[in-house]
This record gives C-alpha cells, structure tokens and sequence, in this order.
C-alpha cells in the first residue's frame, strides 16, 4: 500500500509540473504584449508633445505689437489729422516788411486764427496795425518729413498813424490777406509770408485822398504752451 501511495503522488507530481511553470509568470503572454503596446503608444505621445512644446507652437507676440502695428494704419486712415504744430494755440514772433515789428496769432483750431501784427512802416514816426481772420483751405504734407505747408485768407484791417510836425496822420483800409504757412509737428514754430491788398484813404485830417496799396510780409511765430 505505501508503495502505491508513493507512486501515485509521483504521478500526481509530474501533471501539475507544467502548471507550476506557467504560475511563475505572473501575467499572461497576451496581457504583457498588450500592455508593451500601450507603453510604446504613451511614449509616442509623449514624443510628440515635447516636439510641441519645443517648437511647433507659436510663441505669444508681445505686448503692445498690435497697437504699434495698428497705429500707423489708424493715422493714415484720420488724413493727417494730426496737430500741424507742437505748442500751445497762441504764436508770438516778428514780421519784416511793410510792417516790421510784433506779430501774434490766436490758433485755436486748425483751420480757424486771428493774426496781428504791430510795427513800424517805411515811414519815419509811423506806426502799423494788421487785424485779421484767416480760414486755411489747403494744407499739403510733405511726405515722411512732418513738414505741412498750409494755405489761408480771410478779410483785413489796416490802421496806419504817422506823427508830422503840424500834427497827426491817420489812414484806415480793408483788404483780403492771402498767406502761407510752414509748419512742423515736432516744433512749436511757424514760417509765414502773406500778401495783404487794401483799399482806403485819409481820416484826418479829412479828405486826404483815398487809394490801393499792397502789403507783404514774412516772418516767425513761436507757440508756447501745449
């Protein structure tokens, strides 16, 4: 009886050996070629994003590129709307001429002024006052200098005193002042010349006679303020 015993736990040891084989693997084939794909596939991923991260994505623009980018079109969409000067709205500066002397221009709007001039004429003991509005109809840009060139006119009065030794002389005209002006945008100064023709006479003593006269003048204003 032992020895069948014996016998039969050998047989019964050599059916399971292969089964004990197979439990020293803890998974199965299948499951670990399964699993190897999925672990290739993650790293491909993986590859993939870095590849992104490095450089297949664009790095942000900076602040401020597209106003820089979207200011020049927003200017040359205004015309040039732009100040024609630095400074302030009024002008102080000198004329030389048929009036040499003071010169002051209230320019409150670009196209809207008042200019005065105060001097002394050709004459000795004489002195000369300009009063006028000037609309500017036209005005061209130089391009890529900031230099504008500028157009205006608009209607004149003339005040003209002289002192004599057997009294005073005084003459009064109207005309139409037709001027230019250069200007730049980064400099509070303006470079004018203007052409003003009148027409008028004698006030006292009366009746000194009437007539036609034309004025012309060049000069400088300087804009304080902003």
């Amino acid at each position: 009886m032992p020895r069948h015993l014996i016998l039969l736990l050998a047989l019964l040891g050599l059916l399971l050996a292969p089964t004990t084989l197979l439990a020293d693997d803890d998974t199965p084939p299948w499951l670990d070629d399964g699993d190897d794909e999925g672990d290739d596939d993650k790293k491909d991923d993986d590859k993939e994003e870095g590849k992104g991260d490095e450089g297949g994505t664009t790095p942000p623009a900076p602040e401020g590129s597209s106003s820089s980018a979207v200011a020049p079109a927003a200017a040359a969409a205004t015309g040039g709307s732009a100040a024609p000067k630095a400074g302030g709205k009024i002008g102080l500066g000198f004329g030389v001429g048929s009036v040499n002397g003071f010169s002051l221009k209230v320019w409150p709007h670009r196209k809207h002024a008042l200019v005065l001039h105060l001097g002394a004429p050709a004459i000795l003991n004489s002195m000369a006052v300009h009063l006028s509005y000037r609309a500017t109809l036209v005005e061209w840009a130089v391009p890529g200098s900031g230099v504008t060139i500028g157009f205006n006119l608009g209607p004149n009065f003339r005040a003209r005193f002289a002192w004599f030794t057997d009294g005073l002389f005084l003459e009064m005209a109207g005309g139409l002042a037709v001027g230019a002006s250069v200007t730049v945008s980064n400099a509070p100064v303006e470079i004018f010349m203007e052409v003003i023709p009148s027409f008028g006479g004698g006030v006292s003593p009366a009746n000194t006679g009437i007539g036609f006269s034309v004025d012309g003048l060049v000069g400088a204003r300087f804009y304080i303020g902003k």
